[in-house]
């Protein structure tokens, strides 16, 4: 298996387990976990009611590159994406935050 499809396939599990986690009191919104393979993109969106309020939030939206990096387009989160992909095996220098200036990525502790 390349790079890519390993990277692939362990974001698409922890995205899938991810989208579990529920929120006390938010049983009206939904995660889906939503992929393109072809395309090397992975996402987890929310939708659904809080009280009188429609959401419709993307929470993380990754694409995966043909040379293996991944590129963390969108984390609504405050989630420490190297230190949980680093466990999983992922190396950090092939995880790369689009939505940071490249000035500014290793100052945020990911590759330039």
């Amino acid at each position: 298996m390349d790079k890519s499809a390993k990277y692939y396939a362990i974001i698409e599990h922890w995205l899938h387990e991810y989208a579990q986690i529920r929120s006390v009191g938010l049983e009206d919104l939904h995660n889906h976990v939503l992929s393109d393979s072809k395309n090397g993109h992975l996402q987890l969106m929310r939708e659904g009611w809080e009280g009188k309020n429609f959401h419709y939030n993307i929470i993380f939206h990754f694409q995966i590159k043909t040379d293996g990096k991944i590129w963390v387009l969108v984390n609504n989160t405050d989630n420490e994406l190297v230190k949980d992909f680093k466990k999983l095996g992922i190396e950090e220098e092939d995880l790369i935050p689009a939505f940071i200036p490249e000035a500014w990525r290793k100052l945020a502790g990911y590759a330039a």
